[in-house]
C-alpha cells in the first residue's frame, strides 16, 4: 500500500510540473517567457520550503499525523484551484 501511495505521488507531481510548464509556455508573451519561467521556480521554491517547515513543525511539535494531514489539506485545495481553471 505505501509503494502505490509513492507511486501515485510522483506520477502526481510529474503530470502537476508538467502543466505548470506548460500553462507558463502558453500564456506567458514571448518576450517575458524566460522570466516567467524563473518566477515559476521562485514562486515553487518559496512554496516548497514553507511547506516543508510548517509540515516539519507540525510532525515535531503535534504529532506526525498533523504534519501529513496538512499536507493532504493543501494538496486538496491545490486540486481545487486547479479544477477550477
Amino acid at each position: 500500500m505505501l509503494a502505490a501511495c509513492f507511486a501515485a505521488a510522483g506520477v502526481a507531481i510529474g503530470c502537476v510540473e508538467t502543466a505548470e510548464h506548460a500553462a507558463v509556455a502558453a500564456l506567458a508573451p514571448a518576450g517575458l517567457r524566460g522570466s516567467a519561467f524563473g518566477l515559476l521556480a521562485g514562486v515553487q521554491s518559496f512554496g516548497n520550503v514553507a511547506a516543508s517547515g510548517i509540515a516539519g513543525i507540525l510532525w515535531t511539535a503535534v504529532s506526525p499525523a498533523a504534519g501529513l494531514l496538512f499536507a493532504a489539506a493543501l494538496m486538496t485545495v491545490a486540486l481545487i484551484a486547479g479544477a477550477r481553471r
